[in-house]
């Protein structure tokens, strides 16, 4: 009996330890995962922006790939060719929550794109809901770059196709409408949201941009981006493993 006793009372000790433990950990979560405030800039001063150098000491801004490599723990996806579709974002874009490098939690909570900036030389702002009601504020869309909303910018493609021009786009503001969607840079924000599901026309006409995105990163690294964005479920199912490296390209290519 006495050894019974002491067998339960290590396996309720050991369970207690758990139990704390387990508690310690979700109160750092706590302390970590707080959302973070966004800081107000001169949003007016953007208006004479033609690049992302010339935010230089107007907004704080990074590059998609810096980001990645210094925060996410996908860093696999920093070889993803985030350079040639020249991505940039605010900080407030980036910086969701409070948090310290190295914290698996930050891929759980990155900013969906919704609002991109399209410069003239083919460079790309990433902004925050705050930030792109403040530039809607600005004036009635006289911009040196081209304001677009993501979802309508991927409409318009399934819509009009591959030669696809800003002034296709629903509520597309700013100058030079008359261009063509920059295609490489819209693919890179489709993966980036974790939208695994394009429609048969956007296939038709990203289907080898995808390729050039994404065959230099394994499937497992896009799939466990998909599963961050919640996306996890419908993984099996995405159009986008076929273009991902593992065994996958020959098939892509024989397509």
């Amino acid at each position: 009996m006495s050894l019974i006793v002491r067998t339960l009372s290590g396996a309720c000790e050991r369970e207690l330890r758990v139990e704390e433990e387990e508690e310690r950990e979700q109160d750092r979560e706590v302390a970590v995962c707080k959302p973070m405030k966004e800081k107000r800039w001169a949003y007016s001063r953007i208006l004479d922006a033609r690049s992302i150098e010339d935010l230089r000491d107007i907004v704080n801004v990074v590059s998609m790939e810096n980001y990645i490599r210094e925060w996410i723990t996908l860093t696999n996806l920093a070889d993803l060719v985030w350079t040639s579709a020249q991505i940039f974002g605010t900080e407030n874009f980036f910086a969701t929550i409070k948090a310290q490098r190295g914290l698996d939690c930050v891929n759980e909570f990155l900013r969906v794109i919704d609002v991109i900036l399209i410069f003239e030389n083919g460079q790309v702002l990433l902004v925050s809901e705050c930030e792109a009601d403040h530039l809607l504020e600005l004036s009635s869309g006289n911009y040196n770059f081209r304001l677009v909303n993501f979802a309508f910018a991927c409409e318009a493609i399934d819509r009009t196709g591959e030669n696809t021009q800003f002034r296709d786009v629903p509520m597309a503001l700013g100058c030079r409408l008359d261009e063509d969607n920059p295609m490489l840079s819209i693919a890179a924000c489709y993966v980036f949201n974790g939208e695994i599901m394009p429609t048969d026309s956007q296939q038709a006409v990203l289907h080898s941009v995808f390729y050039e995105l994404l065959h230099s990163i394994r499937q497992t690294t896009i799939g466990n981006l998909v599963t961050s964005r919640g996306n996890g479920t419908k993984w099996p199912r995405s159009a986008l493993p076929q273009h991902g490296s593992d065994d996958c390209n020959a098939e892509f290519l024989n397509a």
